[in-house]
């Protein structure tokens, strides 16, 4: 029994249509007029050139087709894989679509997929021309050679920074307090001397020797205006409270003020209840740019913290510690503790006071710059010369003197480390500190 619908051949007795679903109705008669395909025996209606199902020609000349076999029956029907071919071809047309408006929407870069990009008119370039380069997330990027990038941007010529957050600039004026805080911090971590010093030549703080001579110094601005400068005496020369290193140590290269050592003329009790202490620690801090004061590191000194004695001597362990910001300098930190500094001895007429030496020598060790710069005791030294208003001044140390109740150790007006005076005398005062 034929379709009249579709014209598509079904068994006797079935209700509907297995191709169309139409109802197969009891005056259902045998196709007329219907040309079977003979690639795949589907039904055509007269006059159709090539079969609707599998596009094969049809013969002008086929008749009819011819009642069906009797084993016809067992056939799958073959207008069951032509609709399950359309509907396959349907979905993926659909799909397609769908890619389609996405690439036009997002581009063809933005969804990961090999296509090329759309054209002007929204459409797809066809397959016969060469697909343009889809640009990349790297696109414009140098060739990857294995290496990470240094994040120096463009910069060639600027050298690679081994510590994060602090480039490498052409000295120490260049850079800012927070960056030599990154930097010493490094510097502090780097487990040894030599470690530190190779350090702090990279970042053109010192030379590859370590010397600091002739490495600049930094501009400061103090809260009221005035305009000094600090230089680099120290690498990992002192230490913090914990027994950590400071990686980095600086002196003012002017007297900020004028101050006394003490309120009286007496040096009793030392550097630790001095009034030049407290005043240090407190008004002196408070000149200092917030900049700089905030990367300030506490650090521990070495201080006679007893004073002096008129009769009998007195031991080394007069001299402890106090946990300092700021701080003035001790005789020691300037000039060293070799015999040829000693303040006291034969030479001098005072080789009764010889004692006095081994206390001073305890205040802690000679900085590097000074050093580097041969200081020494009883001679003038440039590099010491120190103004205050554009004029030179003495200015003080720390260190009491251990032989006599009313007097203090000072820096001279021409630079000479081994003089004294009485604390209640105003002085320069030039502090130094580490970060």
């Amino acid at each position: 029994m034929y379709c009249t619908n579709c014209g598509t051949q079904n068994q006797d007795g079935m209700k509907f249509c297995t191709s169309c679903g139409a109802p197969l109705t009891g005056g259902a008669a045998p196709a007329p007029d219907v040309i079977t395909c003979g690639a795949c025996g589907a039904p055509n209606k007269p006059g159709n050139a090539f079969c609707t199902e599998c596009g094969q020609p049809l013969s002008p000349g086929t008749s009819p087709s011819p009642s069906p076999s009797p084993d016809s029956s067992s056939r799958p029907p073959s207008r069951h894989v032509g609709v399950i071919v359309a509907v396959v071809v349907a979905l993926l047309a659909c799909a397609g679509a769908g890619v389609a408006y996405a690439g036009n929407e997002m581009g063809w870069w933005s969804l990961g997929l090999p296509f090329s990009e759309p054209t002007q008119d929204g459409g797809a370039e066809g397959e016969e021309t060469e697909p343009e380069e889809v640009p990349s997330e790297d696109a414009g990027r140098p060739e990857a050679t294995g290496s990470q990038d240094d994040g120096l941007g463009d910069d060639a010529d600027q050298p690679s920074s081994p510590i994060a957050g602090a480039p490498v600039r052409a000295g120490l004026n260049d850079y800012s307090w927070a960056e030599l805080k990154e930097i010493s911090g490094a510097i502090a971590d780097s487990g040894s001397k030599d470690a530190g010093i190779a350090l702090a030549a990279q970042y053109n703080l010192c030379d590859e020797s370590g010397s600091l001579v002739g490495m600049g110094q930094k501009e400061v601005t103090l809260t009221d205006g005035t305009t000094c400068h600090v230089s680099l005496v120290g690498i990992r020369q002192d230490v913090t409270p914990d027994g950590g290193a400071a990686g980095l140590t600086f002196l003012f290269d002017e007297a900020l003020s004028f101050h006394t050592w003490n309120t009286s003329d007496f040096n009793s009790n030392g550097w630790e209840s001095s009034n030049l202490r407290t005043y240090v620690l407190n008004d002196l801090a408070a000149l200092l740019p917030s900049d700089l004061l905030d990367q300030t590191l506490p650090v521990t000194k070495l201080s006679n913290n007893h004073g002096g004695s008129q009769s009998g001597t007195l031991p080394t362990s007069i001299v402890t510690e106090t946990v300092d910001r700021l701080w003035v300098p001790s005789y020691v930190e300037l000039a060293g503790s070799s015999q040829a500094n000693e303040l006291w001895g034969p030479s001098y007429g005072t080789g009764e006071f010889t004692w006095c030496n081994p206390i001073v020598a305890a205040e802690g060790a000679q900085y590097d710059l000074f050093s580097q710069l041969g200081i020494v005791s009883y001679q003038s030294n440039e590099s010491l010369v120190r103004s205050y208003d554009g004029s030179s001044t003495s200015w003080w140390l720390r260190s009491a003197n251990p032989h006599l109740v009313n007097d203090s150790l000072c820096v001279d007006s021409d630079g000479d480390p081994s003089t004294d005076a009485t604390p209640r005398n105003r002085l320069g005062v030039v502090p130094g500190f580490c970060i």
